[in-house]
């Protein structure tokens, strides 16, 4: 066995069979918004952040190996046109979903600045875990939504000099709010929302907030493919700009 394969195994992770169907899948889709703090630092205030606002937003909880995702699209106004602002996150891999801490996957522009974000949970009670059967976490995540909203703090860690990538939310600094009421969190309108009519990509963004890196700038291609390959299979529409907030909001 060579050792790009032992790596492999290594990483694999050992699913059963209630879990497999769920390795790659999205659990929720949700209709929110994104309330920017009021009385930022100047240092902070930047891009979409440099005013009080709230803005309307969606919120995908998804799985993929070895990962949680949270992604959050944000339709904000940009230079006179509505414009989508994507945060694409990720956590380790528990059984919980809005327990969470999601860390952002690249470093972005942040106005003047670069920084790394952080989505973390603030709920009040437990973060539901993972129902018994092949759609354990959608079904945890569809009960809780029933019911109950969620709500995270959106936070900021400014680059000043070289740093490490940081995995300690206490290194950041709070610059909005995300809250999703209590709603539908899953149906066959939002199932096909998912998969044909809403993607999620750091290259959706304004001028303030672009990607950084090498690793980004590469993978900017295979988002754009990944995006066409799904629009060849549904009728949604993949082109720009994404009509993210098309489908019917709850009541």
């Amino acid at each position: 066995m060579s050792d790009i394969t032992q790596l492999n195994a290594q990483l694999t992770p050992q699913l059963n069979p209630s879990e497999a169907s769920e390795e790659f899948a999205s659990h929720g889709l949700l209709h929110a918004e994104m309330r920017v703090l009021d009385s930022l630092p100047r240092a902070l205030a930047q891009g979409i952040f440099s005013q009080p606002a709230t803005f309307p937003a969606l919120v995908r909880l998804s799985s993929a190996p070895l990962v949680r995702g949270m992604a959050v699209k944000v339709t904000v106004p940009d230079g006179g046109r509505t414009a989508q602002q994507d945060f694409v996150m990720g956590g380790a891999p528990d059984r919980r979903l809005l327990g969470e801490t999601y860390f952002s996957q690249a470093r972005i522009h942040y106005g003047d600045h670069v920084a790394q974000l952080c989505a973390v949970s603030v709920s009040r009670g437990q973060a539901p875990r993972r129902k018994e059967g092949p759609q354990g976490l959608r079904d945890a995540f569809v009960e809780h939504f029933a019911r109950h909203g969620a709500e995270w703090e959106l936070r900021v860690c400014l680059e000043e000099g070289a740093f490490g990538w940081l995995e300690d939310p206490g290194s950041y600094v709070t610059v909005a709010r995300i809250v999703a009421r209590p709603q539908p969190a899953w149906s066959t309108t939002l199932a096909r929302a998912a998969a044909h009519a809403v993607t999620f990509s750091p290259w959706q963004c304004v001028e303030g907030h672009r990607p950084m890196g090498t690793i980004m700038r590469a993978l900017r291609d295979g988002y754009g493919a990944s995006a066409r390959f799904r629009g060849a299979f549904g009728a949604g529409n993949m082109a720009e700009p994404y009509n993210a907030l098309a489908y019917p909001a709850p009541n």
